[in-house]
């Protein structure tokens, strides 16, 4: 009997033992998953979400290359819209601006803010508009930018584009000039398939205007020229500098 008893005794305790080493063996596991769920939320919650990361794909500051790409060329010299009484877009920005006005939407990889207009505006109006937030009416410089501009921020409706005036009556980019003053030509070789369905004057019918895609695919890639006078819709494009 006393042998039983001690027989029982150590079978015990050696389950116990068994017991406790895999109870520590389980404890230890949970507590690395634990510690490694915790690891990966800190690194999800410091590398996503907050405006600082969002933009360091573009490297310390959002970059926009507008020194490199306005005011390049000056204004034909005939060119006026009689309309406004002879009116010409003067205005040029030196420095970028801060942050994006209220109401617009960032395009990080251009470092460009673009705003829809509050209304319909002459040229006039409109590009006095957009001067006002330290930009200019918005003036495509390749398919891509025409394509998420004109999904992202249009309206239905007409829209000027910055284009003003040309050197004849023509229907061709490279022959105008923008209230940027930008390279035409330039612009003209990376819209291949964009042109005017109707002939840019350096007098009375002076300006530019499209569609939406969606709403008329004809009148997205082919503008109709217009007085200037006229009230449409537009969007102004507005260079940036945000820092982390």
């Amino acid at each position: 009997k006393q042998w039983y008893q001690r027989r029982v005794a150590i079978t015990a305790g050696n389950l116990n033992l068994r017991v406790s080493a895999r109870m520590k063996l389980l404890i230890a596991i949970a507590m690395l998953t634990v510690g490694a769920w915790a690891a990966a939320k800190k690194t999800t919650a410091a590398t996503s979400g907050s405006f600082c990361t969002d933009f360091k794909n573009w490297g310390a500051e959002y970059f926009s290359d507008y020194k490199t790409r306005y005011y390049k060329l000056e204004l034909i010299a005939h060119c006026n819209s009689q309309t406004l009484q002879k009116w010409k877009p003067t205005y040029k920005i030196t420095e970028k601006t801060s942050s994006c006005p209220s109401g617009s939407i960032l395009r990080e990889s251009t470092g460009t803010c673009y705003k829809q207009s509050p209304g319909p505006k002459s040229i006039r109006d409109a590009e006095t508009y957009c001067n006002n937030l330290n930009g200019h009416i918005f003036v495509p410089n390749n398919p891509e930018e025409m394509q998420w501009v004109t999904t992202r921020v249009y309206t239905n409706g007409w829209h000027y584009l910055g284009f003003f005036c040309s050197t004849g009556n023509s229907h061709e980019i490279k022959d105008t000039r923008t209230m940027t003053r930008e390279n035409t030509q330039t612009i003209h070789n990376s819209m291949a398939g964009f042109r005017g369905a109707q002939p840019l004057h350096h007098q009375n019918q002076a300006c530019w205007r499209n569609m939406r895609q969606s709403e008329n695919a004809d009148q997205y890639k082919n503008w109709h020229h217009d007085t200037c006078q006229t009230t449409n819709r537009f969007v102004c494009e507005i260079p940036i500098s945000s820092t982390s």
